[in-house]
Order: structure tokens, then sequence, then C-alpha cells
């Protein structure tokens, strides 16, 4: 397994980040082979590393120079700045809503628009956050297909092109130069 560590200058390596494949999850007892993500997260909180699925973990919230991962359960608290967190915790299906604030996408169950261009954000377990206008494109990832309007320029939704096989291509129809 790769690991990569980030580091804090005064505390030491803080986050690991792991990868497996699904390979390697047949060897830990107990572990779904079939599992939606890349790997767990060792982190490092109050002395102790604990090993995460990311999967479990709700927001990620900024508290000054430091991290709370919110889970249904519990928190943990990381010295480690929102903007590496955000950049490890990307391929894994978190989009950051505020300058403080990153979402797990897997939670989100409702985007409401308010007045002020702003989005109020529902997640699993009844909590609500807030995305503000800086951080509206993130919300396009919600989703991979959004049916009728597109609720951040009340446009016509489009369709993606279309892709053709090479053997269905009408010869006759030439691109123009």
């Amino acid at each position: 397994m790769k690991q990569k560590s980030v580091q804090s200058a005064a505390m030491g390596p803080s986050l690991l980040v792991g990868t497996r494949t699904a390979n390697d999850r047949e060897d830990v007892p107990g572990s779904p082979s079939s599992s939606g993500h890349r790997g767990r997260i060792a982190v490092r909180s109050q002395g102790t590393i604990f090993l995460l699925d990311p999967d479990e973990v709700l927001v990620v919230k900024a508290q000054r120079n430091c991290v709370i991962l919110q889970r249904l359960s519990d928190s943990k608290m990381l010295p480690v700045s929102i903007s590496v967190m955000a950049e490890k915790l990307k391929s894994y299906g978190f989009i950051r809503i505020h300058r403080s604030t990153l979402v797990n996408t897997f939670y989100v169950e409702a985007v409401r628009p308010l007045r002020t261009g702003e989005y109020r954000l529902s997640v699993k377990g009844g909590r609500e956050y807030i995305a503000t206008r800086t951080y509206r494109t993130a919300l396009r990832g919600l989703a991979e297909l959004w049916i009728g309007l597109d609720p951040f320029t009340g446009e016509p939704c489009t369709s993606p092109p279309r892709q053709e096989d090479d053997g269905d291509q009408n010869p006759s129809a030439a691109p123009v130069a």
C-alpha cells in the first residue's frame, strides 16, 4: 500500500492517505471488496492514529489552524489546513462549499437556492450547510445528471454529446474544414 504523508511544521506527520485495490481488501477480514472508495485514511488525533473510511465522513470543517472530520457517530480534530484536506479528499468525492467547509457529496440530500445567491445543503442526519457563491460551481459535482433547468444558470440543461462508434459514422458526413 502506498502512503503519502502531510507534514505539519510543528507536529510531524498528521495525515496519511493510503490507497488500496480491491485485491488488497480481500486480505483484511470483514472488509468489503466492492467498496466504492479507493482506501482508508489514517489520521492522527490526540496521539492516536485512527483508520477511517472516507465514506463515513460527512463534513470537514476548518477551525483555526485545524480541521474537524465530522462523522455520524463522532468527530476527529487534525492539525492540518482545510486546503490540504480539500486536495487530499477530492478523489473521495468531497467538494468545497465554503472557505471553511468540505462536504462528502454522497451524503448531500437536497440543495436549496437562497435569495442571496448562496445555497443551503441538507446532508444525511439533518445537518445543513451554506454553500457560498464563490464555491457554487463545485455543486455541479453533486450529481452526474441534471434534469430540467440548470440550477445555477436557470438555462435548460444540455445533454452531453452522444459518443458514436467508428463503424457507425456516415462516411458522407465529412467534417467541414
